[in-house]
């Protein structure tokens, strides 16, 4: 009589969890506290899994005290392991037929982690087929019918509560639950596809060479996945390292992406611009045709020119290598020439009205020749003539120069700061000294 008490009580009251996360003593290893409403085919060591993959084991069975639960301490044994969720759902399952349990957990999927304490509608149990076919056998279906007779005059005022405990106590009702909310919500997309499946079937029936064919080369892609499966399971096994990893760069990502922001912003802000310049550059190309057309035809004679020109190159390289040293004494020379250290006098009209430099003298000589001379050519015949009237214009020679000092300042155009019969003495010819070669000369 105690063994069908015990059966009847195990069959109107599955097994639910409600998950309380711990820390563990260990920095690598996470505990878990899982309360169900009984332990029925655990054990120590048992597997505890995550969506069907094990995680860790079950490590510690007792007894909750103020709720007279089982209380099941698992902990977490893989380190790629991300945690359960607060949306976790947890319940005991049959692992073989031979009476082996272990506790599955669906981790969930939302973005906070599980809480110290799940409730108990979140958790579930499941009814061990053993047990379901001792009820069935005689004499233990006769005595369970008395005993469910004897408890119905218990529960009679207890409707709701003995509903409670059967939709707890037998999954096939959550589960058929939760397939009734889904179709619910889907019945829109049902009726849509019972209106549309005969038309499907036809189009099927129509193509089924092809659906044929997909199948045959499902079959091929099957039998090829099979034949990898070690590398697959390799890369599943390397997958959680490789998340680990990817997130520091999906985080970097996220913050060039925040950065790029205004970048977007003024790209947006010229795509009519960039709009019109895409739609004039077609136009635009059409009528530089001719242009590349002429420029092809140019650059064939430039190839011929380039090829005959190969001697002559070749031999200005030679004589570049081998003019280093008057290259070298030119340059100083140069160099010397278009310092403006080295300027004879200040000038106003020079950079920094220090004075110019010798290059720029000369330079400065052919472009006042070049606009004194006049211009004759198939056209006609300009004559220039400068006209100064001003106090300039008068004649001077060297004493007219000495007597009026301002006049001959302000008009001065000399070439050089020494000015003979102005500002420096004069050196006849007869005061010199004849040369010895001169004196030759003379006495011959």
């Amino acid at each position: 009589m105690t063994r069908l008490m015990l059966i009847a009580v195990l069959v109107l009251a599955a097994g639910g969890a409600v998950f309380v996360a711990g820390a563990g003593s260990s920095e690598d290893t996470t505990r878990y506290r899982i309360v169900l409403d009984n332990s029925f085919g655990l054990t120590e060591g048992a597997d505890l899994k995550s969506a069907g993959v094990r995680v860790g084991s079950i490590e510690k069975l007792d007894v909750q005290r103020e709720t007279a639960r089982a209380l099941v301490t698992a902990k977490v044994e893989l380190e790629s392991f991300a945690g359960f969720r607060k949306d976790v759902f947890c319940e005991v399952q049959p692992q073989s037929l031979i009476g082996e349990y272990f506790l599955n957990c669906d981790p969930g999927t939302s973005s906070q982690p599980a809480p110290g304490t799940i409730p108990v509608d979140q958790t579930g149990g499941t009814i061990p087929p053993d047990l379901v076919q001792n009820v069935l056998r005689r004499p233990a279906r006769e005595r369970l019918g008395l005993i469910l007779a004897e408890l119905g005059a218990g529960l009679g005022g207890r409707g709701e509560d003995v509903q409670a405990t059967i939709r707890r106590a037998i999954p096939a009702l959550r589960e058929t639950d939760k397939v009734l909310k889904i179709l619910g919500d889907n019945s829109e997309t049902l009726n849509s596809l019972t209106r549309e499946g005969d038309r499907v079937l036809v189009d099927l029936a129509g193509n089924r060479n092809d659906v044929a064919r997909f199948v045959s080369e499902a079959r091929d892609t099957a039998s090829a996945s099979a034949s990898r499966r070690g590398a697959l399971a390799e890369t599943v096994r390397k997958l959680p390292a490789f998340l680990r990893e990817l997130r520091p760069t999906l985080r970097e990502l996220g913050t060039a992406a925040e950065r790029q922001t205004p970048a977007l912003a003024d790209l947006r802000a010229a795509a009519p611009q960039l709009t019109t310049l895409f739609r004039r550059l077609g136009p635009f190309s059409e009528a530089a045709r001719p242009a590349v057309r002429s420029l092809g035809r140019a650059s064939r004679t430039g190839v011929r020119a380039a090829r005959e020109a190969r001697s002559t190159v070749k031999q200005l390289r030679t004589l570049g290598s081998r003019s280093t040293e008057p290259m070298r004494n030119l340059r100083f020379v140069l160099e010397d020439l278009d310092d403006r250290g080295r300027a004879v006098e200040p000038n106003k009209l020079s950079p920094g009205g220090e004075g110019f430099t010798g290059l720029e003298a000369l330079l400065q000589y052919f472009f006042v020749q070049s606009q004194a001379i006049n211009i004759f050519d198939s056209k006609g015949y300009i004559l220039k003539l400068n006209a100064l009237i001003n106090q300039c214009a008068q004649y001077t020679n060297a004493e007219t120069a000495r007597a009026d000092p301002e006049r001959t300042e302000a008009c001065s155009s000399a070439l050089g700061p020494n000015q003979p019969g102005v500002n420096t003495a004069v050196t006849r010819t007869a005061d010199k000294k004849a040369s010895p070669a001169r004196e030759r000369r003379r006495s011959s």
